[in-house]
């Protein structure tokens, strides 16, 4: 039998990089192209950077995060009637946020983990005296810091700002939800 063919193990063996053909939306070459610029990269390389970006995210999994995503999803699609296609959207219908934000409370509300609710410094000891995590002694005073920093975060987050994850996911979500601080 000659070499070749579709045997097991057959065919050259990719060494180094390996050139690859993906077709994508005009918007999303726009995108990667102003980031590489950005970045001072070439387009290969940060469509390299995105693809292992978005593998890292889709691996990385933490499987109950993404199902109680997936019902915050649910919930804003029911909230605002899915079926009529986003003309009672959820960012923009003060009704409809009303009702999505009392579902998701609920959901969570009935999801609630059995147990005493004890400060984060008397459960994990190494962090006592800590203030570089934030307040660790109420719900609510955690609850506070932790809305303030994602808050920054989402205000001050620029797109293209290099090719960290978390910037990038953070202007991204600002664009999508619509956000412009008050004030």
């Amino acid at each position: 039998m000659a070499r070749g063919g579709k045997r097991k193990g057959s065919g050259r063996k990719p060494r180094g990089k390996v050139a690859m053909l993906v077709r994508v939306d005009p918007e999303t070459r726009i995108a990667i192209e102003k980031d590489a610029r950005m970045a001072g990269r070439s387009l290969s390389h940060v469509a390299e950077q995105c693809l292992r970006l978005g593998l890292r995210e889709l691996r990385k999994g933490d499987d109950a995060m993404g199902a109680l995503c997936y019902l915050i999803t649910g919930a804003a699609d029911v909230a605002g009637i899915k079926a009529l296609k986003g003309k009672l959207d959820w960012r923009s219908n003060p009704f409809v946020f009303r009702a999505f934000k009392l579902a998701v409370m609920k959901v969570l509300d009935a999801l609630t983990p059995a147990g005493q609710v004890l400060p984060l410094d008397k459960q994990a000891p190494e962090l006592k005296g800590s203030t570089f995590f934030g307040p660790l002694d109420t719900p609510e005073a955690r609850a506070d810091y932790v809305a303030m920093v994602l808050l920054h975060n989402l205000q001050f987050a620029t797109e293209g700002a290099g090719l960290d994850a978390t910037a990038y996911n953070m202007a991204k979500a600002r664009k999508h939800l619509q956000f412009s601080p008050a004030g």
